[in-house]
């Protein structure tokens, strides 16, 4: 790491190894030091010798824009996960899983958590111990790295991250929940009653709570819309969109098939695997070489016991991961 009086990394679950030796160990606190070294150094915005050389550039991106969304107060300096793979793979840091959004998603009444305004990387409450690293302010001063956050972000409002299907996906959620959910407030009857630290409105019904969550993520989209950082030129985002596949997977929870859908822009092989909460590989589905276009694939969860599994699609060497929650 660098000298204290420089921003440092403080997040939990840099390294996540119950077998890490003492030269791994090195290996890796010398790796993000150069790496951060790099990212404060007068250069670190040069696209061969600056920090993309150590760290995965669209991994950071697609970190960021998740966690501005959902504004997780925890998101960049408590529930943080990254990994680095072996060199021979790729090497670099990447960003993610995201994980642990139970303070986001308009769920925290404290540094700026219920609000739909403002940055969540721009951490408000300074006498909190855990503070953002300085690497989302460092990268947001490279105009590359800003325009291709912007083109992401352009990219995936017209899929993904558009209002349409965030409305739809949290209704199917809501959906399959309805159930269980009369079940849950009969046992903890808390609709209408403030929980700390949920913010106000306090929904008096279940279908309140999902109104109310559409709402907040209306405003917090239509902010960042206004908002987002760099510039975009139409071929930049044609160039990204051959980098970064679409993925969506639903129902999310599951508890017996998982539909994983992709829209591939260029032809390439495709592989998905699933790992379980102790790491191990437990599927792993090799799909062949496909054309450019739209797949979904059914992966049938139907034998595996509840919990939270890893799925990793890996696309002509590039690995997008997703959480999934099997009931």
């Amino acid at each position: 790491m660098l000298t204290p009086s420089t921003p440092n990394l403080r997040i939990r679950g840099i390294i996540v190894s119950i077998d890490i030796t003492i030269e791994q160990k090195v290996y890796i606190k010398d790796y993000v030091t150069t790496f951060e070294s790099t990212l404060v150094g007068s250069s670190f915005a040069d696209t061969i010798s600056g920090f993309r050389k150590y760290a995965d550039e669209n991994s950071f991106i697609d970190y960021f824009l998740i966690n501005e969304i959902n504004k997780n107060v925890d998101g960049y300096r408590l529930s943080t996960f990254m990994y680095k793979d072996r060199d021979s793979k790729d090497g670099k840091l990447h960003m993610g899983p995201v994980w642990d959004n139970n303070l986001a998603w308009h769920n925290a009444n404290y540094c700026s958590g219920d609000l739909s305004t403002g940055w969540a990387y721009q951490f408000p409450c300074q006498d909190d111990y855990w503070q953002v690293p300085f690497w989302w302010n460092r990268l947001l001063q490279d105009p590359l790295f800003a325009s291709r956050l912007k083109c992401r972000w352009l990219q995936l409002r017209t899929t993904t991250l558009n209002n349409e299907y965030f409305n739809s996906y949290i209704d199917s959620i809501a959906n399959l929940l309805n159930e269980s959910q009369v079940r849950n407030f009969s046992t903890w009857p808390i609709l209408g009653v403030y929980v700390w630290p949920n913010p106000w409105p306090y929904p008096a019904t279940y279908s309140g709570e999902i109104s109310s969550l559409k709402s907040w993520i209306s405003d917090r989209l239509t902010w960042l819309d206004a908002n987002m950082p760099g510039n975009c030129k139409s071929n930049s985002i044609n160039e990204l969109s051959n980098t970064l596949p679409e993925i969506n997977i639903y129902p999310n929870p599951v508890k017996l098939s998982l539909s994983v859908q992709s829209q591939l822009s260029a032809r390439g092989k495709f592989r998905i695997e699933l790992f379980s909460p102790s790491g191990s590989n437990v599927l792993k589905l090799d799909c062949g070489t496909r054309d450019a276009g739209v797949y979904t694939d059914q992966v049938n969860l139907e034998a595996f016991s509840p919990g939270i599994y890893l799925l990793r699609l890996t696309i002509n060497g590039a690995v997008i991961n997703r959480k999934v929650i099997k009931l």
